[in-house]
């Protein structure tokens, strides 16, 4: 039997690809055998803390647009908390539902939703543990003033964290902060300047209530003690 040219390259190309094929065959078998690392789980999901947020206020007789620069600053402090996503936050308001029924069943009183919450931990504190709510946010324009010779304004937010406990004291306070920003009175005016340095001023004091605690450093073992013998 004669065997052409061509043919001997055809038998010996089938013969490189069913050698191929057995070597790939045997390292698949080989990966199927080998063990394998089992995916690491993942992690529970963070329980988020319920926030009550209630408004800030201006503190003073001497603020003009009081309304406006508190709400400026409102704004601010809710923006920063819901970015944060470190709790689950509710702005404070009268009609809300679950406030609106405790009230209606008279377990809130009428004085117990009205401002001022600057400075009535426990008011805020019973409001936010009646709805559920572990933590209370209460803020406050704590200090205004215009240079009217330098053309410029100053303004001073306050806040405080306070989570609700059980106790006869009714609260804990997690965190305190102060931001304060001073803005140019140009040809705006000067409620323009009182905005701007009020969202201002907000924004810092939201960045250091936020901000984490460095972590602790562990305790350094004492040195030996050497006696005399």
């Amino acid at each position: 039997m004669r065997i052409t040219r061509g043919g001997a390259v055809a038998a010996s190309f089938r013969m490189s690809t069913a050698l191929a094929t057995a070597v790939l065959l045997l390292n698949g078998a080989a990966l199927d055998a080998a063990p394998r690392k089992k995916a690491a789980p993942e992690p529970p999901p963070v329980q988020r803390k319920g926030l009550l947020v209630f408004p800030v206020e201006v503190v003073g007789a001497n603020v003009p647009n009081a309304a406006d620069i508190a709400g400026s600053a409102m704004n601010t402090v809710m923006s920063r908390f819901q970015l944060a996503k470190v709790y689950i936050v509710t702005e404070f308001l009268r009609g809300y539902p679950p406030i609106a029924r405790l009230l209606a069943e008279q377990e809130l009183s009428t004085a117990d939703v009205t401002p001022p919450f600057v400075d009535e931990n426990r008011k805020v504190t019973k409001v936010a543990r009646l709805i559920g709510y572990e933590l209370a946010f209460v803020g406050a324009v704590s200090d205004y003033q215009n240079n009217v010779e330098k053309k410029q304004l100053s303004i001073t937010v306050s806040g405080v964290l306070l989570e609700t406990t059980r106790d006869a004291v009714g609260f804990r306070i997690v965190k305190s902060a102060v931001g304060s920003a001073t803005e140019a009175v140009g040809a705006a005016g000067e409620t323009a300047a009182a905005l701007a340095a009020s969202r201002a001023a907000a924004d810092q004091l939201m960045t250091e209530l936020l901000r984490k605690p460095p972590p602790s450093e562990p305790a350094k073992p004492a040195p030996a003690k050497t006696g005399s013998s």
